[in-house]
């Protein structure tokens, strides 16, 4: 991994030639679209916002050729390189600014509410419009007899959440990337630097109290904000991993104690990330780092 940032250091061509390569292979790997937007990451945190955007433009480009060639249609090359480099750019360069990675979260969490937002005013029927897009995408996936074996009821269910859904990816695909390129920002030019800054996450209280706000809205059967806060509870279930690793860090071994954490988020995403969620609003007013703080190795 130091070995890719050293190479994204070197100069815009071969940061672009390794921003394309993952990008032409998450077409067939996904996954591998977070290395493609971390390498923007790096760039925005250690130089600046500019060059950072230019190495973007210029994937962006090849990416849009490379998807006509191959796939017919320079849509798909395109649309993801704006959607997933372009928002790393902007949001790199503000970590550079403020020195902190907590202000990427902040600006995944707003980012992605903005989209669950928008994804509920801009279509004119916005319940049908996303229920004929979801039946689509499942008769492609599952095929139609299949889809229409599904009840109307849990199906209309689904659609109403598919901004928030769309967000929550968002907040979550966006934020992966900008914690990649401090990693390997810190690999290079600041040993111990990435721990630290990751220990500290907090979505602040700002964003908390706009939380709260909306999941208070979705319990009382507003549909647009359980959309919202859905998208939002991604920022603030990394700001509760946050907790996790610095009270972990302070016990003896405690890195040890992350395995079955882990194993156990696993088993228990959907319930044990709420959770993560909620103790990341909370700790926006109780603090449990400082309230936990007390001696221990550091893991």
């Amino acid at each position: 991994m130091k070995g890719l940032a050293q190479w994204a250091m070197r100069g815009p061509v071969e940061a672009t030639a390794l921003v394309v390569g993952f990008g032409l292979l998450s077409w067939y790997l996904p996954p591998l679209a977070y290395l493609a937007s971390a390498v923007v990451a790096l760039l925005a945190m250690q130089l600046d916002a500019g060059r950072a955007l230019g190495v973007t433009a210029a994937a962006t480009v090849a990416l849009s050729l490379l998807s006509l060639l191959l796939l017919g249609s320079a849509a798909p090359g395109l649309a993801g390189a704006l959607l997933t480099l372009a928002p790393v750019a902007v949001l790199g360069d503000l970590v550079r600014r403020q020195g902190t990675l907590a202000t990427g979260l902040v600006g995944a969490g707003v980012l992605g509410m903005l989209l669950a937002l928008a994804g509920w005013l801009l279509p004119a029927d916005p319940q049908q419009w996303w229920l004929e897009h979801l039946r689509r995408f499942l008769e492609q996936a599952l095929g139609s007899a299949a889809v229409d074996e599904l009840p109307p009821e849990e199906l209309k269910a689904l659609a109403s959440l598919m901004p928030g859904l769309i967000g929550l990816m968002a907040v979550t695909g966006t934020f992966i990337s900008l914690m990649l390129g401090r990693w390997w920002q810190a690999l290079l030019y600041n040993p111990g630097g990435f721990q630290r800054d990751f220990h500290a996450l907090s979505i602040g209280r700002g964003l908390a109290l706009a939380l709260v706000v909306f999941a208070a809205l979705g319990v009382a059967g507003l549909e647009i904000a359980v959309s919202v806060a859905l998208a939002g509870a991604a920022a603030a279930m990394f700001h509760g991993l946050a907790i996790v690793h610095a009270l972990a860090a302070r016990l003896p071994q405690g890195i040890w104690w992350l395995v079955p954490f882990y194993i156990l988020l696993l088993f228990m995403l959907p319930y044990l990330a709420l959770m993560l969620a909620v103790a990341g609003v909370l700790d926006t007013v109780l603090d449990f780092r400082r309230r936990g703080a007390g001696g221990g190795a550091t893991g």
